[in-house]
């Protein structure tokens, strides 16, 4: 009983020391809009809070004397993206368009409120407002204007759609998009030249530059529903990109951002297609824990601030409104001790075809995870080696079996430790 206790315990504190984000509804006006975008401006000259947001990909939104004020760009075409003509500015740049020959951009006035034509465009996909300039991303192109106004095109050739472009203090950009033959692909720019990077993986979700003390760390996102999804730290040096690696395992990686002392990361929930999961993955250890957010949503569109962080509080864009997070992140006890082996229930579940099962050692010995299907037959072993103390997980992919019911079990030392059910729906 006294271990039983020691160990509820222990979990209680672990996830309130590691997770203790909260989160408080904010504009209350915006509750029943889909937050696709949310950039930061001035308040001075965007209204009361300084914020603009995309409603429902067609419309923008910001508050003025205390009232949200509601803008279309274009009557018929979707908004695509937007971005502010200055650090400090009342111009908003919009790129609206459906990929007709209609898509285009515009430039709107918050003082006059008008909006004007600033040149026709195809294929839209995002426009972004950096140190050196804006970045323009389409289907199989990429534009840079200085101004907003006149644009020239960049040669990043090979790339058939551009997800995300970010640049670090050093002046380096990052460009990420998909090769014409599928696969993920890095370009890095420097005032010298751009060298390309095939990450050997499919599709990247999301480019993030962390400034930290002694570098510009780049991170990526892969979240595809393969075993290769994850968050993943992009190696470079002054002339090339030299490859890719894993921080940690992350079904359906999304966005990136950071709060205090982690990256916080969404991402797609493969039971049920829904983009409204989120991990917290702390600078010094980059071990990914899931965070319960409890928030009744079924996505999460955006994370804002991503570019500058501007604040300790992030803000998310989801379909039912926006909501800030506060609290603090990262292991604040270093005394936590595991007083047992401990099996965890595997997430997602159920799960098609990739799942995690984490699982707590309270000393270091041989670990074996055996899975078994519904009849009691071995199927096969996913974890099978020395492990030290502490906290681990392993991954199962079931894409070579039938769907179904399985255990599996953990075993350390030839003593087994407990076994979990999980269900694998194709």
């Amino acid at each position: 009983m006294k271990k039983m206790i020691q160990l509820i315990v222990f979990l209680f504190v672990l996830s309130t020391t590691l997770f203790s984000l909260q989160w408080e509804q904010m504009f209350p006006e915006l509750n029943s809009y889909q937050v696709t975008e949310i950039k930061q401006g001035s308040v001075t000259n965007v209204g009361n809070y300084g914020y603009v947001f995309g409603l429902n990909r067609s419309e923008m939104a910001y508050y003025t004397s205390s009232e949200l004020k509601i803008i279309s760009p274009h009557n018929t075409l979707p908004l695509v993206s937007y971005a502010f003509k200055e650090n400090v500015t009342d111009t908003i740049i919009c790129v609206v368009g459906n990929g007709s020959n209609s898509d285009a951009m515009y430039i709107h006035n918050t003082v006059d409120d008008t909006t004007y034509f600033n040149g026709y465009t195809m294929l839209p996909i995002f426009i972004k407002k950096l140190p050196s300039g804006f970045y323009y991303g389409k289907y199989s192109s990429t534009s840079f204007s200085e101004d907003g106004i006149t644009w020239e095109y960049l040669n990043i050739y090979r790339m058939e759609t551009i997800i995300d472009v970010e640049e670090t203090g050093a002046g380096k950009v990052f460009y990420a998009g998909d090769f014409y033959d599928g696969g993920g692909i890095l370009y890095m720019q420097t005032p010298d030249s751009i060298v390309s990077y095939s990450t050997g993986f499919p599709d990247i979700n999301d480019v993030y530059v962390r400034g930290t003390p002694n570098n510009n760390e780049v991170l990526v996102t892969l979240g595809t529903g393969s075993g290769s999804d994850g968050l993943y730290k992009v190696n470079y040096n002054d002339s090339t990109i030299i490859g890719v690696e894993l921080i940690d395992w992350i079904s359906g990686a999304n966005l990136i951002t950071e709060h205090i002392d982690s990256y916080i990361v969404t991402s797609k929930n493969l039971a049920t297609s829904n983009f409204a999961d989120m991990y917290i993955v702390p600078f010094d250890t980059g071990i990914a824990r899931r965070h319960i957010h409890g928030l009744d949503i079924s996505n999460i569109y955006c994370i804002s601030p991503q570019y500058p962080i501007l604040t300790p509080n992030f803000l998310i864009g989801t379909d039912k409104g926006v909501f800030m997070a506060t609290g603090t992140t990262g292991i604040e006890n270093e005394q936590l001790t595991i007083d047992n082996h401990e099996l965890q229930q595997n997430y997602p579940n159920p799960f098609n075809p990739l799942t995690e099962i984490e699982y707590f050692l309270k000393n270091s010995g041989f670990v074996k995870i055996s899975v078994f299907n519904s009849q009691g037959q071995f199927v096969k072993d996913i974890a099978n080696s020395k492990m030290d103390k502490g906290i681990h997980k392993v991954n199962f992919n079931a894409s070579e079996f039938n769907s179904g019911v399985y255990y599996y079990q953990l075993s350390v030392d030839g003593a087994e430790q407990g076994a979990k059910k999980m269900l694998y729906l194709r």
